[in-house]
């Protein structure tokens, strides 16, 4: 009976890992570089820019991503960015954060959702409207959790 209940307590204070954030390596941050500018074109409502974007961004590492989502996100993005002023500071700053978003493949429920915290807070200080913000931030985190490996189990609280 002891054991039993030991083993309960135990597994109710498991908490779910955090995962290691992605440091860009090899070609990843000339990508960076292209994702940056995808975006600076964004804001200047660049026809092309959002395709654009969408290529970059699936093709940053040879890891498959949901293309539609991809899609998603950079219409959204578009969305969120078009006719804003964004500075070279600030393009890399998104592009970084999108770079965590696609290429974190550990990160547990509540990094994601601090992570489409902080992408939305970035896109709404840069002077995106509050619900194009929210919006792509909902986006990225359904897309970060998809490509998680780091599931929640039953016994995470």
């Amino acid at each position: 009976m002891a054991t039993g209940a030991t083993l309960m307590l135990t597994l109710a204070a498991c908490k779910q890992p955090e995962g290691a954030m992605p440091v860009p390596t090899g070609e990843q941050p000339n990508k960076l570089e292209d994702i940056s500018r995808d975006l600076q074109n964004l804001a200047s409502r660049d026809a092309n820019a959002p395709m654009e974007l969408s290529d970059d961004l699936a093709s940053m590492d040879p890891v498959r991503r949901p293309a539609e989502s991809i899609t998603e996100l950079s219409r959204r993005l578009a969305t969120a960015l078009g006719g804003t002023t964004l500075s070279d500071d600030d393009a890399k700053r998104v592009a970084n954060q999108l770079f965590v978003v696609l290429a974190a493949q550990e990160l547990s429920g509540s990094q994601i959702d601090q992570l489409g915290t902080e992408l939305q807070t970035t896109l709404t200080g840069i002077g995106a409207d509050a619900q194009a913000a929210a919006a792509v931030s909902t986006t990225a985190k359904e897309l970060a959790s998809t490509l998680t490996r780091n599931r929640k189990r039953w016994y995470h609280r």
